[in-house]
């Protein structure tokens, strides 16, 4: 229903709550639209409009454990009306929620009364409802999953499942959840037959694709080749050759979030795919900064928006959860390889990146023996120490990895800047600007080496 098929009767109401939505009048919001909702269940946008003002409304009230109770207690009476009578059911449960609105077990009997209504855009919103109250709750999630597989929204279907496998990476029902919905949207983008087979006249030319690289490939020629992939998968997805294989033609195809499903499926038919283990967190990195990019190119078009601050906050909130991700893994990877000094000096990356420079400090000292990480060791070791105060030792890191650089490449340039800032802190003024000096004679642009050169030849 649209809101030009509203009654007369509602429309005045429908404008009024509109423009105390913009007004953020959110009680008046409810007194408007609780009618609207109870008459005309199928209009979803005035249900959206009244769910989202009773849960603005309810953020940050204190939860009373009675209340909660109290209106569960009031909901089990309502549920068998849901049976007989859906809409009416779905008008009772509208009072109840108007005390509750993120109620987990209240907007589970609406949405059983929408389904029973054949209102399953209502019910979608019901489970939105508890998702939103409670972000992480991955029961209400799998739900969500369920009711796109039961509408035949595979992209929709898959993003909820990949929600779940992110907060919970062993859930096998989610994985495999995943991997249908994947091969389902698959197979209805590329018109397959249910069973998984497509009819090609052309047999010889697909089997030539399989034994080509797929880098090789023209986007046609993947596409083609997807298909017959997504046909033998069809038959038997535990054939991991095919698995890792349509992985690696989204991921050529720039789908990481496909290409993500199928590697992760992968590496459950092979649990000690090290090499897998290592493709999928590229691949997440890669999708994280690409979900980070976006949110930086909208903030940077609409700074002022209105929920502008909240967006700035959520993308650092996301980096600093991403960074700890990060290190968390590295420590895994270095209990499992202690000896690899290239995981060490990752670890310690990260632990200085989350203001842990102690912690990174023992992993750069064991790592900077050896040669193919040892300069990059010293530098961070440098500051690390800086970071601690502990000047002194900061320097002579810094120090160290001059020694064993010769020409003045960015490596060393960044070394001797460091080391300059060092010698500022400890007012070491002769020493500052022989080493800015040591840059400005090879790179004039490089950083603000010119200015703090420059600048000093105007003092006094």
């Amino acid at each position: 229903m649209t809101e030009n098929e509203l009654p007369s009767n509602l429309k005045g109401l429908w404008d009024k709550a509109k423009k105390s939505l913009q007004m953020k009048n959110y009680d008046y919001v409810e007194q408007l639209l609780s009618p609207i909702v109870k008459e005309c269940p199928e209009f979803l946008d005035a249900r959206k409009a009244l769910r989202k003002a009773q849960l603005t409304v309810a953020t940050g009230k204190k939860k009373s454990l009675l209340g909660g109770a109290g209106a569960m207690k009031a909901g089990m009476k309502i549920k068998p009306l849901i049976q007989s009578d859906p809409k009416a059911a779905m008008a009772a449960l509208e009072d109840e929620l108007s005390k509750d609105p993120g109620s987990k077990g209240l907007n589970e009997l609406l949405y059983e009364a929408a389904m029973a209504a054949q209102l399953p855009q209502v019910g979608l919103l019901a489970l939105d409802s508890v998702k939103q109250a409670n972000p992480k709750d991955t029961g209400v999630l799998v739900k969500i999953a369920k009711h796109h597989e039961s509408q035949k929204d595979w992209q929709a279907a898959l993003d909820a499942w990949n929600a779940v496998t992110a907060l919970d990476p062993a859930n096998l029902e989610a994985v495999n959840g995943s991997m249908k919905a994947a091969t389902n949207k698959s197979m209805a983008d590329n018109e397959l037959e249910k069973g998984g087979k497509k009819r090609d006249e052309d047999e010889a030319k697909d089997l030539e694709l399989l034994d080509k690289e797929v880098a090789t490939l023209t986007p046609d020629q993947r596409e083609r080749l997807l298909e017959r992939l997504l046909a033998d998968y069809a038959e038997n997805n535990e054939n991991i050759i095919v698995v890792k294989k349509i992985a690696n033609v989204y991921e050529h195809g720039n789908d990481l979030e496909s290409a993500l499903s199928y590697y992760e499926w992968a590496l459950h038919l092979s649990p000690g795919d090290s090499a897998m283990q290592t493709k999928i967190t590229s691949l997440k990195d890669k999708q994280r900064d690409s979900e980070f990019a976006q949110m930086e190119k909208e903030l940077a078009e609409n700074p002022d928006a209105p929920d502008a601050a909240e967006k700035r906050a959520r993308l650092e909130e996301l980096k600093k959860e991403r960074l700890l991700q990060k290190v968390a893994f590295f420590k895994n990877e270095v209990e499992r390889n202690p000896t690899d000094p290239q995981l060490r000096y990752s670890l310690a990356e990260y632990l200085f990146s989350t203001d842990q420079a102690t912690e990174a400090i023992p992993e750069l000292q064991r790592a900077k023996s050896n040669p193919h990480v040892r300069i990059k060791a010293l530098l961070l070791l440098g500051k690390c120490f800086s970071k601690k105060n502990m000047v002194d030792l900061a320097i002579n890191q810094l120090q160290e990895a001059e020694k064993e650089l010769t020409g003045m490449d960015d490596t060393k340039k960044e070394v001797v800047y460091e080391r300059a800032l060092l010698h500022e802190r400890r007012e070491e003024k002769d020493e500052y600007l022989t080493a800015l000096k040591q840059i400005y004679e090879v790179d004039y642009g490089y950083r603000d080496v010119a200015q703090r050169v420059e600048s000093s030849y105007g003092e006094g």
